[in-house]
């Protein structure tokens, strides 16, 4: 999780450890000679911070929308997608925030703008929305909706009763109630999305790493490499979630369609980098005969870019023939630093 780009840590000191922040619209102070410019989707009104009740409030509204409407449209949380615009984005933020600030009517005009945005907008949305939520850890402000020790206890104590198919259930009950409901809302979501591959693309390779840095945050401030192997790791786990809410699913009285059965049907080989893992051990990408690890972190990393370079058409231009470089070249490899760079200038890491 990285640490708010704040020189105070002390007024934090007070509140319980875990804890989530509350909504907090004020803009910072921020000196106008040191003052960043803003890049990609989600750096728009960076300085808000959103509690989990007004998170679970806009994931719910565009869930539905999503869910509704989009669950065959590709690209749907990617900055690769060609129909997504940044001034809409923006409306679309600007609209939620207007709810504690425009009056009696801001809600209703909240819903119908979600109601009519297109399917990518919404996408950048809830990433958005996600990106605003702030924990305390030790005294400090950081990012992610969940603390990576929690995850590697559910890992380990699945490992340990020989991954049963309802130890997803697991995972839940020590969470806050609404960060429970926001899960279990965005994992239905994501889990639909890849139940209509075959036309959306989207599968629990692919949308891990879009989704990776939201949930689990971007590790401590340190060198880019290191930035690097806590991205692997958490796209490992972000997968591992997927899958194993699937399998949840699985035993429920309704099932799930063929296509989900066919990620779970080979559980524990698609979740390689997990065996071996021991909890401070490096994780590892995926080898280069297993391109769908190697497609996904390549293109989180050209969405990053493209984000970076979405006022300078040449610059989107050149990243995405990089991009097909390495997809093709090196699988899984791909420069830290960028990755580094482009997410930090995202907003994610502020």
């Amino acid at each position: 999780n990285r640490t708010l780009s704040t020189p105070e840590t002390e007024p934090f000191a007070h509140i319980l450890d875990g804890s989530f922040l509350l909504l907090n619209l004020e803009p910072k102070d921020i000196d106008h000679e040191q003052q960043e410019h803003d890049y990609g989707y989600l750096s728009y009104q960076r300085h808000v911070v959103l509690g989990l009740d007004e998170v679970a409030r806009l994931v719910d509204v565009v869930a539905s929308e999503l869910g509704t409407r989009a669950l065959t449209t590709p690209f749907i949380f990617s900055t690769l997608a060609l129909d997504v615009s940044a001034s809409l984005v923006r409306r679309l933020v600007r609209s939620f925030l207007e709810t504690w600030t425009g009056g009696i009517d801001a809600e209703r005009r909240w819903r119908e703008e979600a109601r009519l945005a297109g399917p990518h907008e919404l996408g950048m949305c809830i990433r958005w929305g996600l990106a605003r939520v702030v924990r305390i850890v030790g005294g400090q402000a950081v990012r992610g909706l969940i603390a990576w020790d929690h995850y590697t206890e559910f890992r380990d104590s699945e490992a340990t009763q020989n991954y049963p198919p309802k130890h997803f259930s697991t995972f839940l009950p020590s969470l806050p109630s609404t960060l429970r409901s926001i899960l279990l809302t965005l994992l239905s979501l994501l889990i639909r999305f890849t139940a209509h591959s075959a036309s959306s693309g989207h599968t629990p390779p692919t949308i891990s790493p879009l989704l990776r840095p939201l949930l689990f945050g971007l590790g401590p401030a340190t060198l880019a490499f290191h930035t690097y192997i806590h991205y692997l790791r958490a796209i490992n786990a972000t997968e591992h979630l997927l899958l194993s809410f699937i399998r949840w699913q699985s035993t429920s009285d309704l099932g799930v369609p063929t296509r989900l059965k066919e990620w779970i049907r080979s559980y524990l080989s698609t979740l390689p980098a997990l065996h071996h893992s021991g909890k401070h051990e490096r994780p590892q990408a995926r080898s280069k005969h297993c391109c769908k690890l190697g497609t996904s972190v390549a293109w989180t990393w050209a969405s990053g870019v493209k984000g970076m370079g979405k006022d300078c058409p040449t610059f989107a231009q050149t990243a995405s023939k990089i991009l097909r470089s390495i997809q093709e070249a090196y699988g899984p490899t791909v420069p830290c630093a960028p990755v580094h760079r482009a997410w930090c200038r995202s907003g994610i890491c502020d």
